[in-house]
């Protein structure tokens, strides 16, 4: 059998959450369904060469989501931010049309935290994390949380946009 005749090989487009969020599927669509969530200025492309390869080898479906800014899916609207917690509905919002109560995720760098991030607000939404370059969320204790959120948010304040 060639690569081409095998399942999942050539991936096939999706349109979620009302044509807003574009994806790329691998497998078949009744097989067991991981959501992978790429990185950082990437797109669901990117596990192009990965997929195929866990598709065959587990029997799964894997679909490849392009976050809101990212691939062939749509912006933010004006005014909104791109903020890790607004990837996280990106997630519940794929999830929710493909009709998975709980989904694994195989996720990439930006997407492995936002992965960790949904795992941690709503743990009964994911089976498993399968991260890639993932970096855990960092330790401090409780009673610092606060003040090294104020630095953080200070060190990357921006003035205000001003319209044209």
């Amino acid at each position: 059998m060639n690569d081409a005749s095998r399942v999942g090989t050539a991936p096939q487009p999706l349109s979620l959450a009302s044509g807003r969020l574009a994806a790329l599927s691998w497998g078949r669509s009744d097989a067991p369904t991981w959501l992978a969530l790429h990185g950082w200025l990437d797109n669901a492309a990117s596990f192009s060469r990965l997929a195929p390869q866990l598709v065959n080898a587990l029997g799964i479906r894997i679909v490849a989501i392009d976050f809101r800014g990212h691939g062939h899916s749509a912006h933010a609207p004006a005014g909104s931010d791109y903020a890790l917690w607004d990837y996280t509905h990106d997630v519940l919002d794929a999830m929710e049309a493909l009709g998975l109560e709980q989904a694994t995720l195989l996720a990439h760098s930006m997407g492995a935290a936002v992965s960790c991030l949904l795992a941690a607000a709503l743990p009964e939404k994911v089976a498993r994390l399968i991260l890639i370059d993932g970096l855990g969320a960092l330790n401090t204790p409780a009673q610092e949380t606060p003040s090294q959120l104020r630095k953080g948010l200070i060190a990357h304040r921006r003035p205000p946009s001003r319209a044209p």
